[in-house]
């Protein structure tokens, strides 16, 4: 069915592709079938998902756009993907093994640092694309999306074996709901499966964490072998986790909403926002800093552990899709595409 659960993410969407007019212009003829764009403007592009490891930087996005950047976001090469799908999550195990998810349900892997990429999953007769995809080692991962979609592998992608997710209920789950104002739309309490699942992470204490639609909110202690589903009554959609220390998270959802926890979701606070934007994705920087992006370019900047937030509007006023921490600065990546700026600047809201 296409009824509300798909609508909040396709809100997020629109907004994001308006982007694409600016730099359609910038794309060669399109290539034959299965081959992704090369354009000298991909990182101005629209891209959805990033990450650092061991040094080296993946971004994607549309078009089957990936990057990849050694110099800490300071020049970027585009690789070829071999796919024209969205891609919308990336997670790398190490410098050189990496996986890449996205619309058609397509798995793209690489193992040798992104310089090439074998597909090994793809379903677009399913109509359900994935959002984010999470590996405990170089074989055991799981892969999230739209209407409850989960995809697991124990051979470092090479198969993927569909699952439901139907989490166990939290045993004190009366006892420790946050408070907060209920959206328009309501759910039936047993139908977990149906959910959108936006972000999947691992946390300091070894606990991994799903932010999904609709309130729910779920955390497995065993590495992903059984879940449950944790306190919270607000019920609107999450789209992030941002594991602190040990227990500490903050999680991230519509019209400005962050809520925060000590002890892994068992309970949460609402914390103070100044804004009414949907809240993408956070970060921590090395002097404990923490950062939160979102809509039409709102930075949120905390120096007191997540418990309040002050406002760094970015003058371009684009989507923040994702926050990446380099040595001296922060890669921002987004409606604009990827943008390497200095805490200075980006307190001067200078992200152009």
């Amino acid at each position: 069915m296409m009824g509300v659960h798909l609508l909040r993410i396709i809100a997020t969407m629109l907004a994001l592709l308006a982007v694409a007019s600016t730099v359609a212009a910038e794309y060669p003829q399109k290539p034959a079938a299965g081959e992704a764009f090369i354009a000298p403007l991909a990182t101005r592009a629209m891209l959805l998902d990033g990450v650092n490891t061991d040094g080296r930087i993946a971004v994607v996005g549309e078009h089957g756009i990936v990057l990849i950047s050694d110099d800490e976001g300071v020049s970027w090469r585009q690789v070829q993907t071999h796919t024209r799908a969205t891609l919308t999550g990336v997670h790398f195990h190490d410098k050189d093994t990496g996986w890449v998810v996205g619309h058609d349900a397509i798995i793209l892997r690489t193992l040798d640092g992104g310089t090439s990429w074998q597909q090994v999953h793809f379903n677009p007769d399913d109509q359900r694309p994935l959002f984010d995809v999470w590996f405990a080692d170089a074989t055991r991962g799981f892969a999230i999306g739209a209407y409850g979609l989960f995809l697991s592998t124990t051979d470092g992608g090479s198969s993927w074996e569909s699952k439901e997710l139907i989490p166990e209920p939290w045993p004190d789950l009366a006892s420790t709901a946050l408070e907060t104002e209920p959206d328009e739309f309501d759910f039936e309490d047993d139908q977990y499966y149906d959910f959108h699942l936006n972000h999947i992470v691992s946390g300091d204490a070894g606990d991994l964490y799903i932010a999904a639609e609709a309130g729910n909110f779920f955390r497995s202690g065993d590495g992903g072998e059984t879940w449950y589903s944790m306190p919270t009554t607000y019920q609107g959609s999450f789209f992030s986790v941002l594991p602190l220390q040990a227990q500490n998270i903050l999680l991230m959802g519509l019209r400005g909403n962050l809520f925060s926890s000590t002890n892994g979701g068992e309970a949460f606070i609402q914390v103070d926002t100044p804004v009414t934007v949907l809240l993408n994705d956070g970060a921590v920087l090395s002097d404990g800093t923490v950062l939160i992006g979102g809509m039409a370019g709102a930075l949120l900047e905390s120096t007191d552990d997540g418990a309040s937030f002050e406002l760094r509007q970015q003058a371009n006023r684009k989507a923040i899709s994702v926050l990446l921490p380099v040595s001296d600065a922060i890669i921002i990546i987004g409606e604009a595409g990827v943008h390497r700026v200095t805490l200075e600047q980006l307190r001067k809201g200078g992200n152009s």
